[in-house]
């Protein structure tokens, strides 16, 4: 068992080696308004680097979406809130995402290290300037949380300050996730 956390563990992080944690929201597809049981939209997003990519391709088959308007303008501001959730979750195929709705352009540019406070793969971090996430969700209050089960459909939603109905669904559909047999009858593993 031990041994099987351990490879997992290493597989997540080396999957999100292979696609950027961070990013300037570019453009979205799908709307739903965040209705529990609608489909969720697709972020697009571009890493500092220039690199082009897709929330949806990017992410576990289960995701935490957390909307949260920034403290600062530092790079670096994730939402401990949302360090934490991400700590509950980190091992299991559970992407934890903060979109940060800043009231002015993305901090993210020349000299800013992107992937500072990103705990290793477990938390991605997008900038919404343009509120463009923000209104495919259905402009969600800040501090609000969205679960995307793996069928890609809103599954929870609940606040940062009261987490525990998103974390706990989190939990289950992650475990679920983990359980499930590969091809063959075999658990499917991540390399």
């Amino acid at each position: 068992m031990t041994a099987r956390i351990l490879t997992l563990s290493a597989a997540l992080i080396g999957l999100a080696g292979c696609m950027p944690t961070s990013g300037i929201v570019t453009k979205t597809s799908g709307t739903t308004g965040a209705q529990i049981g609608s489909i969720a939209p697709n972020v697009a997003y571009e890493s500092m680097e220039g690199k082009q990519a897709s929330f949806n391709r990017a992410r576990q088959p289960v995701a935490v979406v957390a909307f949260v308007a920034p403290q600062g303008e530092g790079c670096c501001s994730l939402d401990p809130k949302v360090v934490n959730i991400a700590d509950q979750l980190w091992d299991l195929p559970v992407t934890v995402a903060q979109f940060s709705l800043p009231t002015s352009k993305c901090p993210h540019g020349p000299g800013c290290v992107e992937a500072c406070n990103l705990g290793k793969g477990r938390v991605m971090s997008l900038c919404d300037a343009q509120r463009l996430a923000w209104n495919a969700y259905g402009k969600p209050a800040p501090g609000t949380l969205i679960l995307i089960g793996p069928d890609n459909r809103i599954v929870a939603k609940a606040s940062l300050s009261d987490p525990a109905v998103v974390v706990n669904a989190a939990k289950k559909l992650g475990q679920i996730e983990r359980e499930k047999p590969g091809p063959g009858g075999e658990r499917q593993q991540v390399f």
